[in-house]
C-alpha cells in the first residue's frame, strides 16, 4: 500500500516538473514585463509627477495627446522615415540576396562584410556616423572637398536622409540573412521545371521566386515598422545626445515620438503623461504591424 502511495506521490510531482521549470521565467517576466505594463497602464490615467501624485482616475493625459502638436508631428517624421526607408531597404536587401544565392560573379565579396553592421553596438555605430557625417570636421565631407565637391550640411537640413543611411546600414544585413533564407527554403524542383520551359532568369524570380518570398518580405516589412515606430537611439545620439533640443529645425527632422516621451519622463519628470504617450505609440505600432500581417500569406483571418 506504502509503494502505490509513494509511486502517486511521484506521479503527481513529476506533472509539475514543467511548472516548475517555468518558474524562473514567469517571475522574471511578471517583474520586468507584466507588472510595469500594468503599473504604465495604470498611472496614464492618473496625474503623476515628481513630488506630486493623485490617484484619481482621469482622461486627462489622454485628452492632452489629442491636441499635442509636438507628438504628432513625430509620426508624422516617422511616417516619412518609414514612406523611403522601407522599400529601398526591401529592395536592396532583395538584390544582394538574390545575388548571393544565385552564384553571382562577385557575390563572395559581399559576404566578406555585409552582417557586420548587425552585430554591431548600436551606440557605437550611431557614435561613429555622427562623427562621420559632422559637417566641420567628418571624413565624409572631407572626401567630397578631396574631390572637389563642396561640402554638406549631413547632420543639419539632410539630417533625415543620414538618419534614413544610418538605418539601412544597420539592419541591411540581417534583412539580407531573412531573405536569403527564405530563397534557400523555394523547392529547386521549381527553379529545375522553369528552366526545362525555357524560362529566364528575370521572368523565374519575378513568376517563382517573389511570390513564394511573400511571407519573408512582410516580415521584414513588420520588423521594419516595429523598429521605426521604436526609433530613439540613432537619432538621439546624430543629435550630441539630446532630446531636448526638439524647438530648433534641424532636430524637428528626427524627433520621434519616444524621444518626446524619453523627455517628458526625464526632463519634465510628468511620468503619468508619459506612460500615456507610450501606450498611444504602442497601440499605434500594435495596430500598423496587425495591418501588414493580415496582408501576409501565413496568417489567414
Amino acid at each position: 500500500m506504502s509503494r502505490g502511495r509513494s509511486g502517486k506521490r511521484i506521479r503527481d510531482l513529476s506533472k509539475a516538473y514543467p511548472f516548475i521549470y517555468l518558474l524562473p521565467f514567469l517571475i522574471l517576466f511578471s517583474l520586468f514585463f507584466a507588472y510595469p505594463m500594468i503599473h504604465s497602464l495604470y498611472i496614464s490615467f492618473t496625474r503623476y509627477k515628481i513630488g506630486e501624485f493623485d490617484p484619481t482616475f482621469t482622461l486627462r493625459n489622454y485628452e492632452r495627446i489629442l491636441g499635442d502638436s509636438l507628438f504628432w508631428n513625430g509620426f508624422t517624421v516617422l511616417l516619412m522615415i518609414g514612406a523611403i526607408q522601407l522599400p529601398i531597404t526591401v529592395l536592396m536587401s532583395l538584390a544582394l540576396a538574390a545575388i548571393i544565392y544565385h552564384g553571382i560573379r562577385g557575390g563572395k565579396i559581399f559576404n566578406i562584410g555585409y552582417f557586420t553592421p548587425t552585430v554591431s553596438s548600436l551606440v557605437v555605430a550611431a557614435t561613429i556616423w555622427a562623427a562621420i557625417l559632422n559637417p566641420a570636421y567628418g571624413i565624409l565631407n572631407h572626401l567630397l572637398r578631396a574631390a572637389g565637391l563642396p561640402p554638406q550640411d549631413w547632420l543639419g537640413r539632410l539630417i533625415q536622409i543620414s538618419l534614413m543611411n544610418v538605418i539601412n546600414w544597420r539592419w541591411f544585413g540581417w534583412y539580407v540573412v531573412i531573405v536569403f533564407a527564405g530563397m534557400s527554403a523555394i523547392p529547386i524542383d521549381l527553379y529545375e521545371s522553369a528552366k526545362i520551359d525555357g524560362s529566364g532568369r528575370i521572368k523565374t524570380f519575378r513568376r517563382i521566386t517573389l511570390p513564394l518570398l511573400q511571407p519573408t518580405l512582410m516580415y521584414i516589412i513588420f520588423v521594419s515598422i516595429i523598429s521605426v515606430v521604436n526609433l530613439f537611439a540613432e537619432p538621439y545620439i546624430m543629435l550630441g545626445g539630446s532630446t531636448f533640443s526638439s524647438q530648433t529645425a534641424r532636430s524637428r527632422l528626427i524627433y520621434t515620438p519616444v524621444m518626446y516621451l524619453y523627455d517628458v519622463a526625464f526632463r519634465y519628470f510628468n511620468f503619468g503623461y508619459s506612460a500615456a504617450l507610450s501606450w498611444i505609440v504602442f497601440i499605434i505600432g500594435f495596430l500598423s504591424s496587425f495591418l501588414v500581417l493580415r496582408k501576409s500569406a501565413f496568417m489567414r483571418i
